[in-house]
């Protein structure tokens, strides 16, 4: 005997976003949660939804910030919304914005898109756990979305001074701290590691892949800019 199953109707109610402004400009100083919080509560005073209503809230986000490692949960507390309202963050590279939709749902990416909910659905993936969830009545409104801040991202010691410092951390006595001290001093312990624009595994750049999908799908530059322009 085939199972069935019954759905609940899932419905992207509206979304905003930040605007969208060139790095190192004024959101300069601001942090990536701050971008979102903005969104979030301009989502929440266009659909006068109260801030007790939503029942879920997930991002999508690709350049982590490790204060914020949950940047869903920090944008949603300092938007003032409830804090018995959960909150998780997704990342799959460029589509992570949709994957939280498809995950629970909502919008962001590069400054920020906050969609309201009873269920946000802006690209394909960025948001799809949040459709599921409304779909099989985990959940009745959702809020999803993503934001990525390029304008201070995570730049690194190398790992030869991380692991110096984490074993000057765990040192016992003096002599050891001094010894791990000197060997600290070479200078390539300071040279910064930053974030690389390519793809950890296939070392590809985002307009690499984004070609070889469009040539494989048949899309055309025509096609690509007219999405583009009605997406704005």
């Amino acid at each position: 005997m085939a199972l069935r199953c019954s759905f609940q109707q899932v419905v992207f109610i509206d979304g905003v976003r930040t605007p969208f402004l060139q790095s190192f400009t004024a959101y300069k100083d601001l942090m990536g949660y701050q971008l979102a919080r903005h969104a979030l509560l301009g989502l929440l005073k266009r659909t006068n939804i109260d801030k007790s209503v939503p029942d879920y809230c997930v991002m999508g986000t690709v350049i982590q910030e490790v204060r914020t490692s949950n940047i869903a949960r920090e944008a949603l507390l300092s938007a003032g919304l409830s804090n018995k309202i959960p909150a998780h963050t997704v990342t799959m590279a460029c589509i992570s914005s949709n994957v939280a939709m498809a995950t629970e749902s909502f919008d962001f990416h590069s400054i920020a898109k906050v969609f309201p909910i009873s269920v946000l659905m802006d690209g394909p993936y960025r948001n799809s756990l949040s459709a599921k969830d409304i779909a099989t009545g985990q959940n009745d409104i959702i809020i999803a979305g993503g934001v990525d801040f390029m304008s201070d991202v995570p730049i690194r010691y190398p790992r030869s001074m991380r692991k110096l410092l984490l074993s000057l951390n765990r040192a016992k006595s003096t002599p050891q701290r001094l010894g791990l001290a000197t060997k600290m001093l070479s200078f390539k312990n300071f040279v910064p590691e930053a974030p690389a624009i390519a793809e950890f595994s296939t070392g590809e750049i985002m307009g690499q892949s984004a070609d070889r999908l469009a040539a494989a799908f048949n899309v055309t530059r025509r096609e690509q800019d007219e999405y583009a322009i009605r997406s704005h």
